[in-house]
């Protein structure tokens, strides 16, 4: 389980927006070194479970985290090149 409370608090919003059809709103966290960690660590641990094409159906949430995670560091990773430009 994801030990950051911003980004654990982010899935949850989006979860809850993008499945549970609420409206709910919606902010990335602060882009932070320890976000930035906290996203990998959580990637990884789901990675982990290798479960492949099953795991959209096997485990919908981390499938659902997964894909947040990826949007998030995707995001970081653009702020970090703008920055460094």
């Amino acid at each position: 389980m994801i030990q950051h409370p911003e980004l654990l608090s982010y899935l949850t919003h989006v979860y809850r927006r993008d499945v549970l059809r609420e409206s709910v709103e919606v902010e990335m966290p602060a882009i932070t070194p320890e976000a930035i960690e906290a996203a990998k660590q959580e990637l990884k641990r789901i990675d982990a479970m290798k479960l492949g094409a099953n795991l959209a159906s096997r485990d919908f949430v981390a499938y659902q985290d997964r894909r947040v995670l990826q949007a998030f560091l995707a995001e970081a990773e653009k702020q970090q090149t703008n920055a460094a430009d």
